[in-house]
């Protein structure tokens, strides 16, 4: 609008045509006259303005498919990570090394034997498909072998 009057006019348009005596101003080539206060040019994307509403709403579909997928998608990843993550400190928990260390200190040896054969009889209830618990002697064995810098291909 060029005038404040002018926006006044067009403000009280629809409110006059319903008034006596200015119905005949209410449609032009027999469609209904609706008049709304425009957006502001900068709110509109000027690009998609030849979208039919059809086709926004197919796209408004497959995003929200696609988005639905990747959520889905990324449930099973951290499910399966969760649950992978409780196997593991189910079957490796959590030790006080140090108590163990002191328990076979200066006896190198018997915690060798005690190791090994904790791995051995783990491997057996493996191998039967059933859950095996590190606990212990290998665990802390195989973390002190570490710090003394023995390598992972020594044979024992």
């Amino acid at each position: 609008m060029e005038s404040e009057e002018g926006k006044a006019r067009a403000a009280n348009y629809n409110s006059t045509v319903e008034s006596e005596g200015y119905e005949k101003y209410a449609t032009f080539l027999g469609e209904t006259i609706d008049v709304q206060e425009a957006s502001e040019p900068s709110d509109i994307i000027w690009e998609n303005r030849h979208f039919t509403s059809g086709q926004r709403l197919f796209r408004t579909i497959c995003v929200t498919l696609i988005v639905f997928i990747m959520l889905c998608i990324s449930f099973v990843l951290i499910f399966t990570a969760q649950k992978t993550s409780l196997a593991m400190k189910q079957k490796y928990p959590k030790q006080n090394c140090h108590e163990i260390g002191l328990e076979y200190d200066n006896r190198r040896a018997a915690w060798k034997k005690d190791a090994i054969n904790e791995y051995i009889m783990n491997t057996a209830i493996e191998e039967k498909d059933e859950v095996a618990l590190y606990t212990g002697p290998m665990q802390c064995f195989c973390m002190a072998e570490k710090k003394l810098g023995h390598k992972k291909s020594e044979v024992y």
